[in-house]
C-alpha cells in the first residue's frame, strides 16, 4: 500500500507542477501551496492509500460457524424511551443461533426507559437500575460483572442492527488472528433523510470513517473501536481493568488492549445505524469532544505512538483525518 501511495503522490506532484508556477502568481506563493498541497495533494494520498488498503485486502475469510459462542450484550441507556423499543426489537430480529443476554443499564433515566423494555417481556434481557447517575463507565463495569458469557458486545441505546449483524461480527472475530481481542462493528447514520447535514454526515461515516476503518483493517491495525457496536474478549476487558473514564471511553480502552499488544479488527458487514446530530451546533460540539477525545489519549497513553510502527501509522493517520 505504501508503494502504491508514494508513487501516487509522486505523479501527482509531477502532474500539479504544470500549473503551480502560475497558480503562485495569481494567488500568491503560500496560498498555492495549502492549495495544491493541503486541498488536493494531502487528500488525494489519503484516499489512494485507503483504495489499495481495500484492493489488497488478505484477512482471513469471514466463514459460518458450526456453532455460535455466546454473547452478552451490554447497552448503557439514560432517558431513552423514544427509540429504546427499536433497538430492543432489532436485536431480536437478529435470531443469534447462540445462547446470548442483553444487559440493559438505565443511568437513573427521568423517563419510562427502564418500564418499556420491562414491559416487553423478554426473558433473554435483564435491567439493572442505577438509583443516581454514575456515567457510562461506572454502569458499563457494573454490567460487565454482571454478564454471564466471554464475548461480550456493547451496543449503542439508539443503534439498530442491520441485517445479520451479529453473526458477521461473530464469524469476523472468530476468523481473526489469535492476538485480536475486539472487532469493532460498522457504524452508518441512521437519521440521514433529516436534511442537508444528517444527508453529508452519511457520506463522512460510509466514505470516511468506514473506509478508513477498512484499510486499518488489513493488519488489524483499527484504532477507535466505538461502544456504539464492538465485540470484546472479556478476559482482555478484565486485564485492562475495564472502562476507565466517562470521557472517551471507548478510545481509551481500544489503546489500553493496543497497549497489551494485541490488536483490533473490523467487520466491515457487520452494520448499526446510529442518530447523528441534526443542526449545525450539536455537530460542532460532537466534533470538538471527538477531538478532545483523541487528544486525551495522546496524552495518557503517549506511549502507543512509539509501541509500534502499524500502531504508530494509523494513529498519526487517524489524527490526520
Amino acid at each position: 500500500m505504501s508503494v502504491i501511495t508514494a508513487g501516487w503522490f509522486a505523479f501527482t506532484v509531477w502532474a500539479s507542477s504544470f500549473w503551480f508556477n502560475a497558480l503562485a502568481d495569481a494567488i500568491g506563493l503560500a496560498a498555492a501551496v495549502f492549495t495544491i498541497g493541503g486541498l488536493a495533494l494531502v487528500p488525494s494520498a489519503m484516499n489512494m492509500f485507503i483504495v489499495a488498503g481495500l484492493l489488497l485486502d488478505r484477512r482471513p475469510p469471514r466463514r459460518a460457524l458450526a456453532r455460535y459462542p455466546a454473547l452478552s450484550v451490554l447497552m448503557y441507556v439514560r432517558d431513552q424511551a423514544q427509540s429504546i423499543a427499536q433497538t430492543i426489537e432489532s436485536i431480536r430480529r437478529q435470531e443469534y443461533p447462540g445462547p446470548f443476554e442483553v444487559i440493559l443499564i438505565d443511568d437513573a433515566s427521568s423517563d419510562r426507559t427502564a418500564q418499556i423494555v420491562r414491559d416487553m417481556g423478554y426473558r433473554w434481557i435483564k435491567v439493572l437500575r442505577q438509583s443516581r447517575n454514575r456515567g457510562k463507565a461506572a454502569a458499563l463495569n457494573r454490567a460487565l460483572e454482571s454478564a454471564q458469557h466471554e464475548l461480550i458486545v456493547t451496543l449503542d441505546a439508539d443503534a439498530i442492527l442491520f441485517g445479520d449483524a451479529l453473526w458477521s461480527m461473530v464469524e469476523r472475530y472468530v476468523a481473526s488472528e489469535t492476538d485480536v481481542r475486539a472487532v469493532a462493528g460498522c457504524v452508518l447514520v441512521r437519521n440521514s433523510r433529516d436534511n442537508w447535514l444528517t444527508r453529508a454526515q452519511e457520506w463522512d461515516y460510509f466514505h470516511g470513517l468506514a473506509s478508513m476503518k477498512r484499510m486499518q483493517s488489513q493488519y488489524q491495525g483499527t484504532v477507535v473501536a466505538e461502544a456504539a457496536f464492538t465485540i470484546y474478549d472479556r478476559a482482555a476487558l478484565n486485564e485492562v481493568g475495564g472502562w476507565r473514564s466517562d470521557v472517551a471511553e471507548d478510545v481509551l480502552l481500544t489503546w489500553d488492549l493496543l497497549q497489551k499488544g494485541w490488536r483490533i479488527g473490523f467487520a466491515e458487514d457487520a452494520c448499526c445505524f446510529v442518530i447523528v446530530p441534526a443542526d449545525l451546533r450539536s455537530l460542532l460540539r460532537q466534533r470538538a469532544r471527538h477531538a478532545r477525545v483523541t487528544l486525551r489519549a495522546l496524552r495518557d497513553l503517549p506511549g502507543e505512538l512509539i509501541r509500534r510502527r502499524t500502531t504508530l501509522l494509523f494513529v498519526a493517520w487517524h489524527l490526520l483525518f
